[in-house]
This record gives structure tokens, sequence and C-alpha cells, in this order.
């Protein structure tokens, strides 16, 4: 339809205006959670949801300016958010930073500054596989028809309204637990804080011990809980009061229809996103990237075999819940396998040491019998 394509490129030329300020937001979000300080964030992002509503009721209602209208209120919005934290950004550094180490260690800091973009190649290569399934969904949809299309973006819209709950899981974890593990003790197997380091295992990451697997049941039960608070409140949403979003009747009763499968894409991503989240906190960011190409080449041939079979919205969003479900089974599934490994390593090894000390003391009983005095201490710990 020409109308929708201009009315699209429109709308995009005027968002692409917010990248800069929509990466400078995640950028400072994600500096503002490693002080500790939550509260910003939330009170940015609700400040920025303030404005924005009130941009979109300026601008689309009241001027009459439609899609160009909530293209410019979501821009200055995102740059609203950015400000904030830049703010608080500055005033972190000018109380607790000494500018002059910035002239006395150039080459150090340059050195730390190359270290750092090297840990940010793994979760680059994650943000590229999951902008490359978002991508691919959208123009699955795109091909179903255009009331099938309008229907789709207001069940995108629901669903990034909701994501931000499950989204949360997975920034605690990587927020929390880093902080954990630096304070605990490196020798002991079930330390009372619950988590061991060990880099020596065949992982070469960070593995939780029977502690922390408590703790990690714990976090379990509360995705679960927070999924399905998600899914009950977006299938509610559009299920029952599709008439909020649009006035298309037609349009109504394909978002209604829709509905089951959007509170379970709500309630598996909420679980996937904090095994995400355990996933990068214990240093597993490398398979976590490699996860995600994978599922970029899986989902084309899975939405490809849509669009063969006839694009449907229930069926779009059907494959979308079945990338979900194979995204948290993946993580799922490595989580185990690190915990396994680590297992029978320790096995092995406390073979090895009950061997050891078994012939120890059997070369000592018979050095003693030949009139050899033997003494000897030794202390095997694992």
């Amino acid at each position: 339809d020409p109308k929708v394509l201009a009315a699209a490129v429109a709308y995009t030329r005027v968002r692409a205006l917010g990248f800069v300020g929509a990466l400078l937001t995640v950028v400072l979000q994600s500096s503002s959670l490693v002080r500790r300080n939550v509260k910003l964030p939330l009170i940015a992002v609700a400040f920025a949801s303030v404005l924005n509503a009130f941009g979109d009721w300026l601008l689309v209602i009241q001027l009459g300016m439609g899609v160009v209208g909530a293209a410019i209120a979501t821009v200055i919005a995102q740059y609203a958010t950015a400000g904030i934290l830049w703010r608080s950004q500055q005033n972190y550094i000018n109380e607790r930073c000494d500018r002059s180490i910035l002239k006395e260690k150039r080459q150090q800091l340059v050195r730390n500054c190359l270290s750092f973009c090297q840990r940010c190649i793994s979760p680059a290569l994650a943000l590229v596989g999951k902008l490359s399934v978002v991508l691919t969904v959208s123009a699955t949809a795109s091909a179903c028809g255009t009331v099938s299309l309008a229907a789709h973006q207001v069940l995108s819209s629901v669903f990034q309204m909701f994501r931000p709950m499950g989204d949360s899981l997975g920034q605690t974890m990587q927020t929390l637990l880093p902080g954990v593990i630096g304070n605990n003790n490196r020798n002991s197997i079930d330390s009372m804080e619950g988590i061991i380091v060990d880099d020596t295992g065949a992982t070469g990451v960070t593995i939780l011990s029977s502690n922390a697997m408590t703790v990690l049941k714990a976090m379990c039960k509360m995705a679960i809980t927070l999924g399905l608070l998600d899914a009950c409140m977006g299938t509610c949403l559009l299920g029952i009061f599709p008439g909020w979003f649009v006035k298309d009747a037609v349009v109504a009763q394909r978002i209604a229809g829709t509905s089951v499968l959007i509170g379970c894409v709500l309630l598996v991503h909420a679980v996937s996103m904090m095994l995400e989240g355990l996933l990068f906190a214990v240093g597993d960011a490398p398979m976590v990237a490699r996860f995600y190409l994978l599922n970029a080449v899986l989902v084309q041939f899975l939405f490809g075999h849509v669009r063969r079979a006839g694009p449907t919205l229930p069926r779009v969003w059907g494959a979308f819940l079945a990338y979900q479900v194979v995204r948290a089974s993946e993580f799922g599934l490595r989580l185990v396998w690190n915990q396994s490994m680590v297992t029978k390593k320790r096995q092995l090894w406390s073979k090895i040491l009950d061997y050891v000390q078994t012939s120890h003391k059997q070369n000592a009983k018979e050095l003693s019998s030949d009139g050899i005095v033997w003494s000897s201490s030794y202390d095997y710990q694992i």
C-alpha cells in the first residue's frame, strides 16, 4: 500500500534521529546500574514515558501531525532520558574521579579501553542476533496484508511495553552476581556467599555452588511469576480490550485472536532473559553470542517456511514463540552443562587425591618397617 509505505518511511526518518540518544541512554543506564544506582534509571524511564505520552497527545491529537508527530515525541523522550542520565554521570565524575589521572596514565587507559572493547564483542554479536530476529519477524508480518500488519504493530507495541519486566531480571543478574563473586572466597567449595570461581574448570567460567543453585531456583520462580504477570496483563489487555488500540473492528478481531500467543511469548521471554543474564554474569558471554548467531540463522529458515506456507499473524507469532522456547532451552541446557562438567572434574580430582594419599601412607608404612623414619604432612585441597 503506497500510503502505508509513505507513512512508514516518514516515521523511520524521524526515528533515525533518535538512535544516538537511544544508544547513549543504554550506555548511561548500564553505568548507573554498575554504580548500584537503580533508582535513577527508573525515574528517567518514567519521566520519558510521561513526556512521550504528552508529546503524542499534543502532536498527534491536537496538532494532527500523525505518525511524524508520534516519532518526534518518541525522539524527544529519548534525548530527555539521555540528558537526565548524562547529568548524573557528570556529577559522579566530578565528585569521585580525579581528572589528572587521565593525563598521567594515558597508555594504561588506552589498554583498558582496548580490553573493554574486546569484552564488548560477545554482547555486540548477541545484539546483532537479536536485531536480526526482530527484523525477520517484522518483514514476515508485513507480508500478511495491511490489516494483519496494523494488528502486528499493536501486538509489538504491547510486547515492548511489558517486556522490560523480564529484561530487568537479566540486568539484575548481570549487575549483582559479579559483586557477589568478587567478595567470595576463591578457595572454598561451598562458601557462605554461594558462589565460587573455578578458573581451572573444563568450562572456564564462574561456577555456581549448591548455595547459589538455591538462589538460582528462587530467581527462576521470580521469573516465572513475573512472566505469568506479564502474560496475564498482556493477554487480557489485547483479548478483552482491543478497541482501546484501534477503531477498526477487523483489526481488533485480529489482535484479540493473537492475544494468547503474546502472553506465552512474554512468559518464556522473562525466563530466557533471566538465564541470559546469569550466563553473562558467570563469564559465558561467548557462548551466548554463539547461541544468538545460530538462532538468527535458524530463524531465517523458520520464517522462510512460514512465508512459503502462507503468512498469517498467528503463524508469525507462533514462530516467534518457538524461537523464545528454543532460546530459553539453550540457556538452561548450557547452565546444566557447566555444572555437570565441573562436578565430573571434581570427582576425578577427588579420586586422584585419594589415590595419592593412599600411596603415600603405604610408602610411609614400608619405610617405617625398614627402620627409616618418615615424617611428612600434606594438605590436599581442591
